[in-house]
């Protein structure tokens, strides 16, 4: 093993690079106009005045700001982009199916689930077991909810819930999908 000296020793790189020194894109002209456009007309402050009394004060983290959250919305309006759609699948919602794995503009879901504990309730935590079915639909506009197709996920599962901790792992099979493990955990406070 060689010694190390101060001699050799090479001065290290920083570990942040500043703002300033990102390279930055060309926006396309379209969107540079639009900006442009809604600058002049006072955009911005049209909606974040609209919007005030829908804004708590002093309560959580600070919001996306309104003008930026309607030129997002503009953006997936120009692009084609869906992202007001509700998703399917996961662990919130259908277990036995990957998470968006079916996506609409309306959602039905229901959910079943048996728990039985394997201490006592008056102890430090609770552990247990627990068996679910869950059924769920995404569906289109217009869909009537007797048309929509349901998709189905049963399985079961051990679950910990502590005074900071909330632990679950589920083993799912979702019809016409396959097995699937889903784990969750969490801190509550």
């Amino acid at each position: 093993m060689a010694m190390d000296t101060r001699r050799k020793r090479r001065r290290q790189e920083s570990l942040w690079i500043p703002v300033a020194e990102l390279p930055s894109t060309a926006a396309h002209p379209f969107y540079q106009q639009l900006n442009a456009i809604l600058d002049d007309v006072g955009f911005d402050a049209f909606v974040e005045e609209t919007c005030q009394a829908f804004y708590a004060p002093t309560m959580g983290r600070p919001s996306l700001a309104p003008g930026i959250y309607f030129r997002l919305l503009l953006i997936g309006y120009f692009e084609g982009l869906d992202s007001e759609r509700t998703m399917v699948g996961g662990f919130s919602s259908l277990r036995g199916f990957r998470a968006g794995s079916f996506v609409g503009d309306n959602i039905a879901a229901g959910s079943i689930e048996l728990r039985v504990p394997l201490n006592s309730p008056m102890g430090f935590g609770q552990a247990g077991l627990k068996i679910f079915g869950d059924a769920a639909s995404a569906y289109e506009h217009g869909t009537t909810l007797e048309h929509a197709t349901f998709h189905y996920g049963w399985g079961g599962g051990w679950y910990l819930r502590a005074p900071l901790v909330l632990l679950d792992l589920d083993v799912a099979y979702g019809v016409d999908s396959g097995a699937r493990l889903h784990a969750q955990f969490g801190l509550k406070f």
